[in-house]
C-alpha cells in the first residue's frame, strides 16, 4: 500500500504545536506518526516506534488523507461513536451532592445508584 502524504507549511507548523501542547494520548501518537511519514519515516518503523501495528498507521494516514475538509486536529481525533454514553447523567451527580464528596467512593456510588435509583450503571 502506498500513501502520498504533504503538508502544507502551516499544516506543519500547527501539527508541531499539536504535538507540543496536547494531553490527548491518541491525538499526540496520530500527530507524531503523521510528521514522521511526512518527513521520510518509514511505516514500520513508525509502527515499532509507537507500539501499534502496521495496519493501524495505515489507517491513520487514510483517515487523515479522507477527513481533508476538516481542521488538522478534527482530522486526527476518533470519530463520534453512538453507544452508552461515558457516565450516566443525572444520577451520580446528585448523589454526590447529598453527602459529603471525601466519603463517595466508586463502590459506594454504584451501591448508592443500585439501592436509591433502582438502577445500576
Amino acid at each position: 500500500m502506498m500513501i502520498h502524504l504533504k503538508l502544507s507549511r502551516k499544516e506543519r507548523t500547527e501539527l508541531e504545536w499539536l504535538i507540543g501542547h496536547t494531553c490527548d494520548a491518541r491525538l499526540l501518537q496520530r500527530a507524531q506518526a503523521l510528521l514522521w511519514f511526512v518527513t521520510g519515516e518509514s511505516i514500520e518503523a513508525i509502527a515499532l516506534r509507537l507500539m501499534v501495528s502496521r495496519q493501524s498507521v495505515y489507517n491513520g494516514l487514510d483517515r487523515f488523507q479522507e477527513r481533508d475538509s476538516l481542521p488538522l486536529a478534527s482530522r486526527l481525533r476518533d470519530a463520534e461513536r453512538s453507544g452508552r454514553p461515558r457516565t450516566a447523567h443525572g444520577i451520580i451527580d446528585p448523589l454526590i451532592d447529598e453527602g459529603d464528596r471525601q466519603k463517595w467512593t466508586p463502590c459506594n456510588i454504584h451501591a448508592a445508584c443500585c439501592c436509591r435509583m433502582n438502577c445500576c450503571v
